[in-house]
């Protein structure tokens, strides 16, 4: 037994087949993925903020976290897309 969609057979289109163009496809899910590429730039820019004032410490303090003072200089100048403490944290262990 076939089911047959009213919409489907007014405009004689198969049953299951789509009438939309894949290209809206892309537009409709694209609101959902800028809304999650800011909402995550903004928690990027937070935790930035806060892994810049580690600038804030003494060197000693730095040191005793496993960072200097040029890695935490040169980390928060990468643009907000990369998680600045983590690379720092890879850096200091590559030195």
């Amino acid at each position: 037994m076939t089911m047959s969609c009213t919409t489907c057979n007014d405009l004689n289109v198969p049953s299951g087949a789509t009438t939309k163009p894949a290209i809206f496809s892309r537009f409709i899910t694209f609101p959902g993925t800028l809304v999650n590429t800011l909402i995550q730039l903004k928690n990027n820019y937070k935790r930035r903020k806060r892994f810049i004032a580690l600038l804030d410490y003494n060197d000693q303090m730095l040191e005793d976290m496993g960072l200097t003072r040029y890695l935490v200089e040169e980390a928060g100048k990468l643009p907000l897309k990369d998680n600045a403490a983590i690379i720092a944290r890879d850096w200091a262990r590559q030195e």
